[in-house]
């Protein structure tokens, strides 16, 4: 049985995400106030929920590296900074055992979603009028994919395997 604690972890986890991939569509801007939240509620909830120290800071040191990374990248312009810092907290609440696997999800799916973008942006303006207003409003931008979606979806389809659901911490 999953501990109380964890259950609202999960609630918290999935409910960031969502809130993230939503406003990347919406905005191209992830607000730094998921992050806090996804980072404050990793720090309240794992403990909660019988992660023990080690676990926890096995995870925070594989979402440290990610982040020094991936703050590598935003420097040099390849990644927006609402996104590393979504894939960073995002790794600390999966752990260290699904960083790999999230870090391919998420690029799988954000190819996907970079492919979408491109072939909608080929179609003539004409047609792609005729697609839903959220639609064009997403994709059609000149400059920006809402990676959010990927990264949302990445860790949802990791979230199963994740301690948070597993019943051994």
């Amino acid at each position: 049985m999953i501990p109380i604690p964890a259950l609202f972890g999960i609630a918290v986890f999935a409910f960031a995400l969502l809130w993230a991939a939503l406003s990347d569509a919406r905005s191209l801007r992830i607000p730094n106030t998921i992050s806090i939240l996804m980072l404050a509620g990793f720090g309240v909830l794992a403990p909660l929920a019988g992660f023990s120290p080690g676990a926890m800071a096995l995870s925070l040191a594989a979402a440290a590296a990610v982040g020094v990374v991936l703050f590598l990248f935003f420097r040099r312009g390849w990644i927006r900074g609402g996104d590393t810092k979504l894939i960073t907290v995002t790794a600390l609440w999966l752990g260290a055992g699904q960083l790999p696997s999230f870090l391919l999800w998420t690029s799988l799916f954000g190819g996907v979603l970079a492919l979408a973008a491109l072939a909608f942006r080929a179609i003539p303006p004409r047609t792609a009028g005729a697609m839903p207003v959220w639609v064009s409003h997403m994709l059609g931008r000149p400059l920006g994919i809402p990676f959010g979606i990927a990264i949302a979806a990445a860790g949802l389809a990791r979230l199963p395997y994740s301690p948070w659901m597993l019943s051994a911490h």
